[in-house]
């Protein structure tokens, strides 16, 4: 993939003009194009996900290994408070965009984190971090304008651009050297219409997390060049190795640099759907004015859920990270025992990535096959980047047991193979 490599106008569908708009072949009438190119990138490959979803209905005994659902309960005080605020009435509408208390808890836990003075009026509350992300792009982007992707991508990243209107470019980062960044790559792909830089750290779907220098390159480079970095922090509090910086930290300005976090992964809130961005005043209230049109506002029950995981304490959350932590290594330890299988330990997050090109399939007929043999689904690496065809990504979302039993199916499979 070279440096700033353009998605081509058929890979995001047709262009939305007035001569060229899809129609409903129901009603017969034209919608609108951009949602064409929302399409989610590796679109296919999530297939095996919902075969192996099906099975699992059915009763099958399927390990679900291909997504970042955490099998964790959400702490109970944190239920316990919701619910208590259901039984207390808090039934009703909010303020849209969480001004008041869980913007200022927000602003508060996020000041003591960052080291920097925030107030409630930088952060705006959404419907999960890739709300959030939605929300954002949608602020500062429009038709003509460009948006910059570090690959390999999280597979929802490119639509989130693409809705607006505006093309998708990506940049590599340098797979033989950890995923790190490359900061003169990007500084070659940023062009005169280049609007936002999409970061993901620590990454989906490598684990890895990036070097505070180069991430203070990045911050001064995207300031330099009048580049908004939108800093995707969604795994920030499952950090393994090394320490998690946030480019919001660095330097002395980093007022083009918004910040987007989410409870879902921290806290096995995933269907709470409680994300947030910290960014400008100015740019906050645009932000707060769309949700207000497209959601609205958070529930008074999930606001006060929410308040309770930021402030309570809360011991499992660290038994969470442990966990995380020992299944990496369980799991880590036992792939590497299986001939033409090369995993990569992640430095954070809740996935695995393996190399499996030496047992003769790509990662896309490794994981199908996988599924159909074994009843194991995995996603291949090129639901993400051409770069990782030959990959697929591991969940760590299953109790070890279940991830034993995974390797020892995916094993004899690899047997079968004659590796």
């Amino acid at each position: 993939m070279t440096d700033g490599q353009q998605f081509p106008p058929a890979a995001r569908g047709p262009s939305p003009s007035s001569n060229n708009r899809p129609l409903d072949p129901s009603s017969g009438l034209p919608f609108a194009a951009h949602t064409l190119a929302m399409i989610s990138g590796g679109t296919e490959a999530w297939e095996v996900h919902y075969q192996a979803l099906t099975r699992r209905e059915r009763g099958e005994d399927v390990i679900v290994l291909s997504v970042g659902d955490p099998d964790f309960d959400t702490p109970s005080p944190i239920v316990d408070t919701a619910i208590a605020s259901l039984r207390a009435g808090e039934t009703h509408y909010t303020v849209s965009g969480g001004v008041g208390v869980l913007a200022e808890t927000i602003a508060q836990v996020e000041s003591a984190r960052l080291g920097l003075p925030i107030c409630a009026a930088q952060v705006v509350t959404t419907a999960g971090a890739q709300n959030a992300l939605y929300s954002v792009f949608r602020c500062l982007l429009e038709p003509g304008d460009e948006a910059l992707l570090l690959a390999p991508a999280y597979t929802m990243f490119a639509g989130l651009a693409t809705a607006s209107g505006a093309a998708v470019r990506e940049v590599a980062l340098d797979v033989e050297h950890g995923f790190a960044l490359d900061v003169d790559a990007i500084a070659r792909a940023i062009t005169p219409a280049t609007r936002v830089l999409l970061a993901n750290f620590p990454h989906n779907p490598s684990g890895a997390v990036a070097d505070p220098d180069a991430l203070a390159e990045l911050v001064n480079l995207c300031r330099q060049r009048g580049v908004w970095l939108v800093s995707d922090e969604a795994y920030c509090d499952l950090v393994f190795n090394g320490e998690f910086v946030s480019p919001a930290s660095l330097t002395k300005d980093t007022r083009h640099v918004v910040v987007v976090r989410s409870l879902s992964k921290s806290h096995a809130m995933t269907g709470w759907r409680v994300g947030w961005t910290l960014t400008t005043p100015t740019l906050s209230a645009h932000l707060r004015n769309l949700v207000a049109h497209v959601s609205y506002g958070s529930s008074e029950f999930v606001q006060a859920g929410a308040i309770a995981a930021l402030t309570m304490p809360l011991p499992e959350i660290a038994a969470m990270q442990a966990a995380y932590r020992r299944r990496r290594d369980v799991l880590v330890e036992a792939l590497a025992k299986i001939p033409g299988v090369v995993p990569m330990s992640p430095d954070a997050g809740i996935f695995c990535l393996a190399d499996v090109s030496a047992t003769g399939l790509d990662g896309t007929h490794f994981a199908e096959r996988l599924l159909e043999q074994t009843g194991v689904s995995v996603l291949t690496g090129a639901a993400f980047s051409p770069l990782l065809k030959d990959h697929i990504r591991i969940s760590l979302c299953e109790p070890e047991d279940r991830l034993i039993e995974a390797v020892l199916r995916i094993h004899a499979m690899v047997r079968q193979l004659n590796v």
